[in-house]
C-alpha cells in the first residue's frame, strides 16, 4: 500500500461581500458558480481534493484528481471551486 500524502496546513481564500460592484484595473476577476469550495493538494502523482473543513472529496472526483495528476509540477495546492455543469 502506498504512503498518504500528508498535508499542510492551508488557509483558504474566502469571498468578501460587498454591497456593489467595483472595479481596478491591476485585479484579476472570477466568476462565481454555485460550486463546492474545495483544496487540491499534489505531490508527484497523489492528489487529495478536501473540503474547507477537510473532509477528503477525491473519491467524489476522480476526473479532476486524476487530471491534477497529469500537470507538470510536481508538487502544487489549488484554491478554488469545484462545479458541474449539465
Amino acid at each position: 500500500m502506498g504512503s498518504r500524502l500528508v498535508l499542510p496546513f492551508v488557509t483558504p481564500m474566502e469571498p468578501t461581500l460587498v454591497r456593489k460592484p467595483f472595479h481596478h484595473e491591476d485585479w484579476v476577476y472570477e466568476e462565481r458558480y454555485d460550486g463546492w469550495p474545495m483544496l487540491a493538494y499534489k505531490h508527484g502523482r497523489q492528489v487529495r481534493v478536501v473540503s474547507r473543513l477537510g473532509r477528503d472529496h477525491t473519491d467524489r472526483f476522480p476526473e479532476l484528481a486524476a487530471a491534477i495528476a497529469a500537470v507538470a509540477p510536481p508538487t502544487l495546492i489549488l484554491d478554488g471551486e469545484v462545479a458541474r455543469f449539465d
